[in-house]
C-alpha cells in the first residue's frame, strides 16, 4: 500500500499525510482495546467514510509498526 495516495489537504490547507493517518489509525486502534472491528466502526463514524475492514487494518499495521520503530530508535539513543 502506498500511503502517498492517501496524502490529503485538511479543511484549513495544511498537509495530512498517509503516513500520519496510519498513525492516526493505530490510535484508534488501542484506543477501543484492540478490537479491529470496534476500531474500524469508530473510524467510519468518526471520518463519515467507508473505509474496508481490509483497508483499515493495512493502516493499522503501517501505524504499528511506524510506532515499534519510532520507540526503538528512542530506546538506542
Amino acid at each position: 500500500m502506498s500511503l502517498v495516495k492517501l496524502d490529503i489537504t485538511t479543511t484549513n490547507g495544511q498537509l495530512f499525510t498517509g503516513e500520519e493517518s496510519a498513525d492516526m489509525a493505530f490510535l484508534v486502534y488501542k484506543r477501543f482495546g484492540r478490537d479491529i472491528g470496534a476500531a474500524h466502526t469508530a473510524w467510519n463514524r468518526m471520518l463519515e467514510n467507508n473505509c474496508s475492514l481490509k483497508f483499515f487494518a493495512q493502516l493499522v499495521e503501517h501505524g504499528q509498526i511506524r510506532t515499534l520503530r519510532r520507540e526503538f530508535s528512542e530506546s538506542i539513543w
